[in-house]
């Protein structure tokens, strides 16, 4: 992923000259303010942070805009969505769009500073369907200490090392095992989609979920595979392949221009891509071809940026 935002930046000179100007005001006004909120998609808002390298990604050049399809089509009314490792809220607030209000969005997010981004976020599209958590989910329930980068790269935070960054500090953070949550709050077997980003601490995330992932109504997964990640956790994206696999899932690629699976069979190397795990491919593909979904790749291109505000929220959801 950051390979991706460093060829976009470097490339800056190629862009046109609205194109750069834009680029200048939001160095300008967002190193003032702090702070820019911005329509990402359709009836979709978030705000951006000048000191985040990820927000400068989405309000540029748009972010993982394959996954933001998969998602927009998947999710429908009344769903409950699991987004692990939420960041500043992406796909929470995506999410929470689509669910509506007879659906639930659960979003964990467990370094402060993000997780009062997330928060923030949430607010500013006023839902009331969304549950933040201040919590990493992983194998064990407890305390771990998260390595936070301090130097714009809040994206690339991790229970391991993070692949990014050159300034750290380390936070306690709580700990919880997907079972025992689901268990305690009533969630096993309801659960539509579950997306796990956790900057190499996937295979840890799935071994706590080992029993609700097991079942047979165990929830569809988009899955974060990249291997310097995976490595700096102590496992492999191979070892995620498998466990995926054991649990009775089938891995798959999602294309946005024809919304269909493809079977992904297990690869030597994974430099950085997000797959889906299914127990019932068909249903998936059923759900994908339901209907449109609006074009919200058009409305992110006709983005601008309004309400320059400084600060964050630190109340939770």
């Amino acid at each position: 992923m950051f390979k991706i935002l460093q060829d976009k930046l470097a490339n800056l000179s190629k862009y046109s000259m609205s194109e750069r100007i834009r680029w200048r005001k939001w160095r300008y006004k967002a190193r003032i303010t702090g702070s820019a909120t911005t329509e990402i998609q359709d009836g979709v808002k978030m705000r951006l942070y000048y000191d985040d390298w990820l927000s400068e990604m989405l309000y540029f050049y748009g972010f993982e805009e394959n996954e933001k399809s998969f998602v927009n089509c998947f999710l429908k009314s009344g769903d409950v969505f699991v987004d692990v490792g939420a960041n500043i809220g992406l796909f929470t607030v995506i999410g929470a769009s689509l669910v509506g209000n007879g659906g639930k969005v659960i979003a964990f997010e467990p370094s402060a500073k993000n997780y009062g981004r997330l928060v923030n976020n949430v607010k500013l599209n006023h839902y009331s369907n969304v549950t933040c958590n201040k919590v990493a989910l992983s194998d064990l329930s407890g305390k771990a200490k998260m390595t936070v980068c301090t130097d714009k790269y809040g994206a690339w935070n991790s229970l391991a090392k993070p692949s990014v960054g050159t300034s750290f500090e380390t936070e306690t953070v709580e700990t919880v095992c997907w079972d025992e949550y689901s268990e305690e709050n009533g969630l096993t077997g309801s659960i539509a989609l579950m997306k796990i980003d956790v900057e190499g601490w996937e295979y840890n995330v799935l071994q706590g979920a080992r029993k609700a992932l097991s079942r047979n109504d165990a929830p569809v997964l988009l899955v974060e595979f990249t291997d310097t990640n995976a490595r700096n956790a102590g496992h492999t994206c191979q070892e995620i392949y498998t466990a995926l696999t054991e649990f009775g899932y089938e891995i798959c690629e999602y294309s946005a221009e024809t919304r269909k699976l493809v079977e992904a069979p297990l690869r030597d190397s994974y430099p950085y891509m997000n797959l889906v795990a299914t127990k019932i491919k068909e249903t998936v593909e059923a759900r994908l071809a339901h209907e449109v979904v609006s074009d919200y790749a058009g409305s992110r291109s006709q983005n601008h940026l309004a309400n320059f505000e400084q600060g964050e929220a630190v109340s939770k959801c």
